[in-house]
């Protein structure tokens, strides 16, 4: 028998082993049974609500805006399809699987039934009660995309689809995601703000509606937006609309409870809907049928808006149920509206690589002087997600789905783009880590590498060159990495774009559409040959065929001419040959 080359074995490799296209977690039954006994959405105490002033604009603007009758973004491509949250995850599957989602596809023509613009509840869900929201995880590094994370609404590689509530006593040792690119692909999945407004008025309801209907004129938008709610489900009761009324036969909302205990999103509305509320046999907004003296939105007994559940199809209206205008003064409900960073990109991040064996005892930061010879910096910002988070005495990446705990470093990387905007970054500056462990604890961990990319200087990479540095319980360490201005040469030595070995990256982004990068490593300047393979093992095209200096090399590759499928890149030198797969999505 002919020997087959390890390039072949690998071609053939990539054919018979998933490459994660169905990543659609099972939900178990006792969930289903159990999602009204608990869930991870609070209202937050301090709302940031539009002010005065601005909602008077906004609603000038409106009264001169014509709005259709209906509006309804359920069942847009953007939307994610209804599904079963998995445990108490009303909170993350409401804001982040529903409504992030939605806001990034609509403003990036993704569909919603592709892992590319699929976002899991379960990044920020597991979680909740650790010192971070998920708002504050969406805002401060963002939350990757199914493909990265491995499964939707829970990974099928980091696990947590077994976890009810992510408390200590449950929830010890969940997994946590490794990786630099997959942390770099939730970067550019953020939230830039938050901003709740009351649904107690007319004119504020018509600024829900135009942002329904067009996120108020916005372009940057294929569609309208939608918006998070909070509602009472204990003491909540639904009747069917006659069916002699517009869209008979389908669930209202006749009462909320009192307490807000779910997370919901407002997705549409229709000011068709009508129920007759008091029973006397007509469908007004014009009469007093609370018999309190006064006329107003509680009173009304037509329009409603479409909330969006995440408990399955089976629930109400295929998973949505109308909401009639007058229940959103009763209950004075508001709309939480989600702006994410538009064609974000971070122009800077940092690539962690460490790892301590009690991660609930751990606390990072970033942070950036002006100096680069200062021992402390200027202006910090928490890591959400590394706030003491985690729950357990255990390693940092925790229990995977594969059952086993993982004690090896993890990798991962911080935005440093929102630190950077503190200093002026057209002259040397230095960034730091700062590793944080709680007093009067035990524990053992170690910093392996820290570098900063600089993605406005085609992605340069600026490593701390000093030993790794070694922390216990009650420690406080921390590590900088200076970097050359944006304006000034490099004056800074970079011993990382230095190596003793031939080292081949995971190209990204992957997915990609239509470019994507291939980095590697060389230890002395020779010929480098790097080739384009599709799935077959026949060569595509040949990106490169010269010579490269030793040190960190990038080359592009612009697959516009190419059909979606997987294929191989390979770099190839005088001596050595290494390959990647990657996967072309359009």
């Amino acid at each position: 028998m002919k020997k087959i080359s390890l390039f072949v074995l690998m071609i053939l490799s990539i054919l018979f082993l998933p490459i994660h296209f169905t990543l659609t977690a099972q939900v178990d039954n006792k969930f289903i049974e159990m999602k009204n006994k608990s869930c991870d959405y609070n209202p937050p105490k301090n709302k940031t609500y539009f002010n005065k002033e601005h909602l008077n604009k906004l609603s000038k603007e409106t009264k001169s805006e014509v709005l259709p009758n209906e509006v309804n973004h359920a069942y847009s491509k953007y939307m994610q399809p209804v599904f079963n949250q998995v445990g108490g995850s009303c909170g993350s599957s409401s804001r982040i699987s529903y409504m992030l989602g939605y806001e990034l596809n609509s403003h990036r023509d993704n569909k919603a039934e592709d892992l590319l613009g699929k976002y899991p509840s379960h990044f920020t869900w597991l979680l909740t009660g650790q010192n971070s929201s998920k708002a504050d995880i969406a805002k401060f590094n963002g939350v990757p995309n199914s493909y990265y994370y491995g499964g939707f609404p829970v990974s099928l590689k980091y696990g947590g689809g077994d976890i009810y509530w992510p408390d200590e006593e449950e929830a010890p040792d969940y997994g946590w995601m490794k990786g630099y690119n997959r942390w770099l692909n939730a970067m550019h999945n953020r939230l830039d703000k938050r901003v709740f407004l009351k649904l107690d008025t007319k004119s504020n309801l018509e600024i829900l509606k135009s942002w329904i209907y067009n996120h108020r004129d916005d372009n940057d938008f294929h569609e309208g937006g939608v918006a998070g709610a909070g509602i009472g489900t204990n003491g909540m009761e639904m009747v069917t609309i006659p069916d002699s009324l517009h869209a008979g036969g389908k669930k209202i909302v006749k009462s909320f409870g009192p307490q807000v205990d779910h997370a919901t999103t407002w997705v549409g509305y229709d000011d068709s809907i009508g129920y007759d509320f008091n029973g006397d046999g007509k469908i007004t907004n014009d009469i007093d049928i609370n018999k309190d003296g006064k006329i107003n939105m509680a009173d009304w007994e037509r329009g409603a808006l479409i909330m969006l559940n995440s408990w399955g199809k089976g629930w109400a209206n295929n998973g949505t149920v109308y909401v009639p205008y007058r229940l959103l003064k009763i209950n004075n409900l508001d709309a939480e509206l989600y702006y994410i960073k538009k064609n974000y990109k971070p122009k800077k991040y940092m690539k962690v690589k460490m790892e301590y064996n009690k991660r609930c005892n751990l606390k990072l930061s970033i942070g950036v002087s002006s100096d680069t010879s200062a021992s402390k910096p200027d202006t910090t910002i928490v890591c959400h997600h590394f706030n003491f988070a985690g729950n357990g005495e255990v390693p940092m990446l925790g229990r995977w789905a594969d059952g086993e705990m993982h004690e090896e470093p993890m990798k991962f990387a911080l935005d440093l783009t929102d630190l950077s905007r503190h200093i002026d970054t057209s002259q040397p500056h230095k960034y730091f880590l700062y590793v944080l462990t709680k007093r009067f604890t035990e524990g053992s961990g170690k910093l392996h590498e820290l570098s900063v990319v600089d993605n406005e200087k085609n992605k340069k990479e600026y490593a701390y060159s000093g030993a790794p540095v070694r922390f216990s319980g009650g420690d406080s360490k921390l590590v900088g990495v200076s970097v050359p201005g944006k304006d000034s040469p490099s004056k800074i030595e970079n011993k990382s774009n230095f190596t003793d070995k031939f080292k081949l990256y995971d190209n990204y982004p992957n997915p990609f559409n239509p470019k994507t990068n291939i980095v590697f490593d060389l230890p002395k300047t020779q010929n480098v040959t790097v080739n384009i393979y599709n799935i077959r093992g026949q060569l595509v095209k040949t990106l490169y065929d010269n010579t490269l200096s030793a040190g960190k090399q990038n080359i592009d590759f612009n697959a516009k001419n190419l059909s979606s499928g997987v294929y191989i890149y390979q770099v190839k030198t005088l001596s050595k040959s290494k390959s990647g797969k990657m996967l072309l999505s359009k």
